[in-house]
């Protein structure tokens, strides 16, 4: 990679937009963590939703985990279901999460790495 000069620019360009991108990247981890904090308050009741709701809000860090995990649509089924199956209106908590997550806050990322990629190429032109 050091030796091959078009490689180690690409990668020196994927670097620069990444620090270019760290506000965007900053503000979907608060995001995520502020979120899974109010998840863990509105669902950590073992009586309300039962052992299988409990299990992915136990405690504060596996509330971040599993809601990145939400977030990243790879398994949202497991998480969503067991709280859905004691009380509807807790689906609106988790859609409105994906939808604002997914639908904005990616695509401005989206935006913010093509226009920073954009701004680079342009640097070397």
């Amino acid at each position: 990679m050091f030796f091959i000069r078009s490689l180690r620019e690409s990668w020196k360009r994927i670097v620069l937009v990444i620090y270019d991108s760290t506000t965007i990247l900053m503000i979907i981890f608060a995001y995520i963590i502020y979120l899974s904090l109010f998840g863990f308050a509105l669902f950590v009741s073992k009586k309300t939703y039962g052992e299988e709701g409990f299990e992915f809000f136990p405690n504060i860090s596996m509330s971040i985990f599993n809601m990145y995990v939400l977030f990243t649509t790879s398994n949202f089924p497991d998480i969503i279901f067991p709280f859905y199956k004691k009380n509807n209106l807790t689906v609106l908590f988790f859609i409105g999460y994906l939808f604002f997550g997914l639908y904005l806050l990616l695509n401005l990322m989206l935006a913010v790495f093509y226009n920073s990629y954009r701004h680079q190429i342009d640097k070397k032109i």
